[in-house]
């Protein structure tokens, strides 16, 4: 398979005997996802907008982040707009294209690239492809003037096809309002040739494609056809380009799909309140996930060395990760875990607050809670009870909130961590309590240590300096060959 040039620049970094400047442009080395609905309303309708998110853009370039990614914002026919109505506009309660264009403008001024949901796997129902394709087949007038090979038509039932008359159903797998595409069909890539064209042409950075994994039907072979035809001719047209792919399967059949040469896939064993971030800190065993996330690393790098892991807590699809841990220091070492991962981290928007949901979809995607008396509105279904009480305007004043803790961590990152041409080991201390992975690279050593334990560990460490830390009780110290580091504490060091 061809190898794809890519990728990215990540994270500026390194260190000397003076402080080094963080970088203004990481080219994405922390991601923040929006709903957009539900994050700010610029307007008083009480749904969140376009003209909202660049009206807290200084809140995000604060934050640290370099990064957006905005789940779906095309017309469409429900609140999640994962059915898409047309792929080259916007949903009217998001704003219009000359409002899309002004908030890539200003998120450029703040060294922030935006990445959009890229939905091909299906499109709504009411989508005028699908319309067409439907009256043909029914009318068996198909021909190739019409989109009748757009979708999958069968006169029998198979698996995942909804009926539209006895002897006539179609394939949607995730709902019947949404059919499936045929991406192998040559026209239906001449048309997600212009969506692409049309959004790069509008400054997008790249694309987060949903659901690549149910392209062909968990055939990662063809999967990976396809996801290597998108990546080219899409860095054809930006060279610098990103996409990140959602296949939430078991860890090999994620692995298999970097064979596409993608940029990136999300590493769902590392997320949610039984992956390996949250099982580890339950457990303590710092030495089976700081193993873990240097295997995982080099076995991306074996598949294809431009890549890398997407790593995340929660996203949209989850419980919020605020209720995996009752304890706040817990919470804010589950922060520096993932933010000081090797690997892009997204925050799911009101992580950083600690913001709860959980149940029904709409429960995780409730509005951002900002303390200003004019916040979005839930979405309506939206049943979750429990109260959050706080917000960014509080948490910002709190030197020990939550928030400020993330911004702390995403600094120290954006500051000295740099994962490309580096290479990932785990270190073992011989306290298992301890996670801690190095960044070899040419010229120098950078180690980022984490205490997964309520208790102060001293252990050996010989030829390192503490360069940084982030600091929930004592300060971390070395002397005489001996690292004395405080519970759920980190510590940046280099040689």
């Amino acid at each position: 398979m061809k190898k794809i040039l890519i990728l990215f620049l990540l994270v500026s970094l390194l260190f000397g005997c003076a402080p080094k400047k963080e970088a203004t442009n990481n080219n994405g080395s922390v991601y923040y996802e929006i709903f957009v609905a539900s994050f700010h309303d610029s307007d008083g309708d009480g749904v969140g907008d376009l003209n909202g998110i660049i009206e807290k853009l200084d809140y995000l370039q604060d934050l640290g982040i370099s990064g957006i990614w905005l789940m779906p914002i095309h017309p469409s026919n429900t609140y999640h707009k994962y059915d898409v109505l047309d792929y080259m506009a916007i949903d009217e309660s998001y704003g219009t294209i000359e409002d899309f264009k002004v908030l890539v403008q200003e998120a450029k001024k703040h060294n922030i690239d935006i990445i959009i949901d890229l939905v091909l796997n299906h499109t709504s129902s009411k989508h005028p492809w699908f319309k067409e394709a439907k009256d043909a087949v029914m009318n068996d007038t198909c021909d190739t003037t019409n989109k009748c090979e757009y979708y999958h038509f069968s006169e029998s039932i198979k698996k995942g096809y909804t009926r539209i008359h006895d002897q006539l159903f179609y394939e949607a797998v995730f709902w019947s309002e949404m059919p499936d595409l045929n991406l192998a069909n040559q026209d239906v890539r001449k048309e997600i040739e212009s969506i692409v064209d049309f959004w790069l042409d509008l400054g997008v950075k790249g694309f987060r494609l949903d659901a690549p994994y149910h392209y062909f039907d968990h055939n990662t072979g063809l999967n990976n056809e396809f996801l290597a035809w998108l990546t080219t001719y899409v860095k054809s047209k930006r060279e610098d380009a990103f996409m990140v792919g959602e296949v939430w399967a078991d860890q090999q059949t994620v692995l298999n799909h970097f064979e596409s040469g993608l940029d990136s896939f999300f590493d769902f064993a590392s997320s949610n309140t039984d992956g390996r971030i949250v099982s580890a800190l339950r457990s303590k065993n710092g030495h089976v996930l700081s193993q873990y996330l240097a295997d995982y690393y080099n076995a991306i790098k074996n598949m294809n060395e431009e890549a890398i892991s997407s790593i995340f807590l929660s996203n949209h699809d989850q419980g919020r990760s605020a209720a995996f841990f009752l304890d706040e220091q817990q919470r804010k070492l589950a922060a520096s875990i993932y933010l000081l991962a090797p690997a892009m981290p997204f925050v799911y928007y009101g992580e950083e607050i600690g913001m709860l949901g959980s149940g029904r979809d709409e429960n995780k995607r409730l509005a951002m809670v900002w303390g200003e008396g004019k916040d979005a509105k839930s979405p309506k279904d939206a049943d979750y009870t429990e109260e959050f009480n706080s917000s960014v305007k509080e948490q910002l004043k709190d030197k020990n909130s939550l928030l400020n803790h993330y911004k702390k961590v995403i600094h120290l990152r954006n500051q000295y961590l740099d994962i490309q041409n580096v290479k990932i080991q785990a270190y073992l201390f011989k306290n298992k309590h301890l996670c801690a992975i190095e960044y070899i690279h040419e010229n120098k050593t950078v180690m980022v240590v984490h205490n997964l334990s309520g208790e102060t560990i001293v252990d050996e460490l010989a030829g390192y300096k503490i360069v940084d830390q982030v600091v929930l009780s004592e300060k971390a110290t070395i002397q005489q060959d001996q690292l004395t580091i405080a519970p759920y504490s980190t510590v940046i060091l280099n040689k």
